[in-house]
């Protein structure tokens, strides 16, 4: 058994301090609840709106570096996993990823992933990933990581069932006028994991994001739901044995992680 959260956060545009302190009070107090992971949304330090490779160099930093080390002393504090989205600069080949990462209770940073299936502002300064989708071993289970637009792509989610994943960790930036939890669903039908989606809300020039952070179990009820606009954090407590049993509940090729 293990308790998870989902923050949702409304990023203000550009201002990385200001959106780390608010997010370091969020998981300080989704540990203080007892959350072991913690996932935070897309492009969570910056927001979404990077007009250009120009500003981009303004915001976008190297993993590990200055915002991945505040975070890293954050999970090392609260003996917690994060799951967490930023703006990355790779240095070797001067290009910038829409990226996220998983953080251990040790503060070390165990996966990086680049978000492949950009949408939107992505077009305006980043890259297609190029390190192909990610799954990390953690504690005798995977988690399978995801930004956002790649739930629409089955290359994607065939990656994921294929990996045998137990919990996939959504960061979001959704953009919609209704709230995502059947849409999301219905992407996920037979896959048999755990969803955990943090997500933000609110405007950003004319993008308006839906709100509604959500976790699933693998069967895809509802365990928690976010339908306000605001800053929130939802929690549930999965049990991860559940992971990979089909609707009938007998295990299915999807076995548990050994």
């Amino acid at each position: 058994m293990i308790k998870v959260a989902s923050i949702q956060y409304r990023a203000v545009v550009g201002n990385k301090s200001e959106n780390i302190s608010s997010l370091s009070r969020m998981i300080q107090e989704a540990s203080d609840n007892g959350a072991r992971l913690i996932v935070l949304p897309e492009m969570c330090t910056t927001g979404l709106t990077i007009e250009n490779t120009a500003e981009a160099g303004l915001l976008a930093e190297t993993i590990p570096g200055p915002s991945t080390e505040i975070f890293s002393q954050l999970a090392r504090s609260n003996t917690v996993y994060l799951v967490l989205g930023l703006a990355e600069y790779d240095l070797a080949s001067n290009k910038f990823y829409n990226a996220q990462i998983v953080i251990d209770p040790n503060g070390k940073i165990l996966c990086r992933y680049r978000k492949i299936n950009l949408f939107g502002p992505d077009f305006n300064w980043a890259e297609v990933g190029d390190l192909g989708y990610q799954t990390v071993d953690v504690e005798g289970y995977r988690i399978g990581m995801g930004i956002c637009f790649d739930i629409n792509f089955p290359d994607y989610l065939e990656f994921i069932s294929r990996n045998h994943v137990t919990l996939l960790t959504f960061s979001t930036n959704w953009v919609a006028d209704e709230l995502p939890f059947l849409y999301w669903a219905e992407m996920l039908v037979n896959g048999g994991y755990y969803f955990i989606a943090a997500n933000n809300w609110g405007n950003e020039a004319d993008i308006v994001f839906s709100g509604g952070g959500v976790i699933l179990a693998p069967d895809l009820s509802v365990l928690a739901q976010s339908v306000t606009s605001a800053n929130s954090i939802l929690y549930a407590l999965l049990d991860l044995n559940k992971a990979g049993v089909d609707h009938a509940g007998r295990f299915s090729l999807r076995d548990k992680v050994v």
